[in-house]
């Protein structure tokens, strides 16, 4: 009797596919059965995916395809929608986050941390060594003044040989960290630059002031590289 009423439950449980206006459905939650769809490629740079449109090893060429710029690390090649539930398939994903160096942005710092952050994870300016420059010349030893006034700070350090002064920080710089593919030029940032006393040391930190602009910056310019590198190419639809 058990296993019977088991067996009822099991094959009340068990889906069957119905047919509604001329669509499949499952009968529990009616659940639609969509088409096969294309497995992604996952990527991390845009000359692969330079590569892949261009020699079409899957055959695409005919089929239109979009490449959709979601954010200035993760780019997406898909196709047009097609099928009764309007699918769309994604060839290749394309995401360098993971290989882009984690920058700590309003976070204070030691100077050797700090100068390191720097030249390791930035692009080498004039205006970056400049700051290198000062911070460099800085050490707890000669620190004896610290001033702030709100928008300028001003600590003690060494303007030459043997020699010590009062240096003001550049409240504003403008610096391009690497927050985007390597193969387009990094977009510019203004950054406060900050110094703080803990412990009798001195601690820098950067703090975002553009409000996010170089994402958009980002964008266009990923754009415009994937149109250089992608002209002539037929049925190719770049967003961004």
């Amino acid at each position: 009797m058990l296993k019977e009423f088991l067996e009822k439950l099991l094959e009340l449980k068990r889906p069957e596919i119905v047919t509604v206006k001329d669509r499949d459905y499952s009968t529990i939650n009616l659940e639609p059965v969509y088409e096969p769809n294309f497995n992604g490629l996952e990527i991390f740079n845009l000359e692969n995916l330079i590569t892949y449109i261009k020699d079409d090893p899957d055959n695409l060429k005919e089929k239109h395809k979009l490449i959709n710029i979601v954010s200035p690390t993760k780019i997406l090649l898909q196709s047009s929608i097609y099928g009764d539930f309007k699918q769309r398939d994604t060839y290749m994903i394309v995401d360098c986050k993971d290989i882009l160096p984690d920058i700590y942005f309003e976070r204070f710092m030691s100077i050797e941390q700090f100068i390191i952050t720097l030249k390791s994870k930035f692009v080498m300016t004039e205006e970056l060594e400049q700051i290198v420059r000062i911070v460099g010349n800085i050490s707890d030893e000669t620190v004896t003044n610290y001033n702030d006034d709100g928008i300028t700070q001003q600590v003690t350090a060494k303007t030459g040989i043997a020699r010590v002064g009062e240096v003001a920080l550049p409240p504003r710089i403008e610096l391009k960290p690497y927050r985007t593919f390597t193969e387009i030029e990094q977009p510019s940032s203004e950054f406060l630059l900050r110094a703080t006393k803990r412990n009798g040391e001195i601690e820098f930190a950067l703090f975002e002031a553009d409000g996010g602009a170089w994402k958009n910056e980002s964008i266009k310019n990923v754009a415009e590289y994937l149109k250089n590198k992608l002209e002539g190419v037929s049925n190719l639809t770049i967003l961004n």
